[in-house]
């Protein structure tokens, strides 16, 4: 366990005395701060710039509202630049950040209208966090709607991708919206074809991400416990290809589980700079029980998805070891978030959350390009944490090739308050002397 860095965190909560101050731990290459107001403040996501800066999303409550979007700029010495918060009365939960294509930052969230969720969307200047234009909401409706991550589509538009929660199982959606916000293309529902078979209803089908490689051509990131060719109804990630959200299929695959009874339910996927595709998330037992991360690296050309009774087609590399499981014991409590950031040398960097003794902390590991440990056996994951139940965000590797890593910790001086932690560490996932 990474203990110098908890001894310090205590340390320095001990003698915190302004909520809306950050804490600097060590020289100005390696810091490790604290982030926010009076109040709770937790991390969800990052994006980094190319010059360093971080823009940090997360939630704040004060008590005064209801839950409120949350958004820092830092620069490269973890000096907060600016900080905005965005909502009104009502619980507004952010779920995803994106730099767009004219840099412009786009922030997408849940928000709870009369007791139904629904999403809105707003689009942010880096200068100052200022919105650039008027926030997109989605009419509010009489379903319980849930978004999971926005995307940039080739016309300028954009796509979110979420689900429906009837109570008693999740349908996917997608809504796809042209730059004017406007424009809402048919969207993509319930529905998904597995050689030619509808899933229909009563299953679980959760879109976690879409990505559009090609003009007329989507890939659509999810998980779902729907029956695979092998007959089980566990939870896989899977991938669906289509020429448009609703348009022709262009197959179905199954990313293999740990085994046929283990759930795997995807949290985040990333674009890997030398081609293809990181899936990250988790594995459970049949019983629920929380086992490890689960990560697996998809080919760019994806072909044939119908197909899925032969993984070597679309996984990379040697398929004794992708997909890749990282055992944790013990396993972390609660509703884990695990995510992943690829290098332009295809090292994967994994951010998830182990528990101890009842708490969890944060877990750093780091994958090389043949999904192998790449810090050694005798040291292979970092692990860091506060004074209680912490949560992780997100990792990004910087331009100097340092690390950036996001997360949630609680202040035991301060009531129990939780606090957005920004940690920069060596390529190591050090702290160097």
């Amino acid at each position: 366990m990474r203990r110098l860095p908890i001894i310090l965190l205590v340390i320095f909560s001990m003698t915190y005395q302004s909520c809306d101050s950050t804490l600097n731990i060590d020289k100005p290459n390696d810091f490790y701060k604290y982030i926010g107001e009076d109040g709770d403040q937790t991390a969800v996501d990052m994006v980094v710039d190319a010059d360093g800066s971080a823009y940090i999303l997360g939630t704040t409550n004060t008590g005064n509202s209801g839950l409120q979007i949350y958004l820092v700029k830092t620069n490269t010495l973890g000096e907060v630049q600016w900080t905005r918060t965005y909502g009104d009365a009502v619980d507004e939960t952010p779920k995803d950040i994106e730099m767009f294509s004219d840099g412009t930052l786009v922030v997408l969230a849940d928000k709870t209208n009369a007791g139904n969720n629904d999403f809105v969307v707003y689009f942010i200047s880096k200068a100052d966090g200022s919105e650039t234009k008027a926030h997109f909401e989605r009419a509010a409706n009489t379903t319980d709607d849930h978004a999971n991550s926005i995307t940039e589509t080739k016309d300028g538009g954009f796509v979110v991708a979420g689900y429906v929660n009837s109570g008693s199982f999740k349908s996917g959606n997608l809504y796809r919206y042209s730059n004017d916000m406007i424009t809402e293309y048919p969207a993509w529902t319930t529905d998904i074809n597995q050689n030619g078979t509808s899933f229909g209803s009563g299953y679980d089908v959760v879109p976690v991400k879409v990505v559009q490689p090609d003009v007329g051509v989507f890939l659509t990131f999810g998980y779902t416990n729907t029956p695979n060719g092998d007959g089980n109804p566990d939870y896989d990630f899977f991938i669906l290809k289509t020429s448009d959200l609703n348009g022709n299929n262009g197959g179905f695959f199954s990313v293999p589980g740990v085994d046929v009874s283990s759930n795997e339910r995807l949290t985040d996927v990333k674009v890997v700079p030398n081609g293809g595709y990181l899936l990250t998330g988790y594995t459970s037992s049949s019983n629920g029980t929380l086992q490890g991360i689960y990560t697996a690296w998809i080919r760019s050309t994806i072909v044939g998805l119908d197909d899925f009774t032969d993984p070597s087609r679309f996984l990379v590399g040697d398929p004794t070891k992708n997909p890749h499981k990282i055992t944790l014991d013990p396993a972390p409590v609660g509703s884990p978030m695990a995510s992943c950031f690829p290098n332009s040398n295809s090292e994967f960097f994994i951010l998830g959350m182990q528990g101890l003794n009842g708490d969890n902390n944060l877990y750093l590991t780091k994958l090389d390009s043949k999904m192998s440990n790449a810090w050694g056996d005798a040291r292979p994951s970092r692990l860091f944490g506060g004074d209680g139940d912490d949560a992780s965000a997100t990792v990004a590797q910087t331009p100097d090739g340092r690390l950036l890593v996001v997360g949630t910790m609680v202040l035991g001086d301060l009531k129990g308050q939780r606090k957005i932690v920004l940690m920069n560490l060596s390529s190591d996932g050090m702290f160097e002397n």
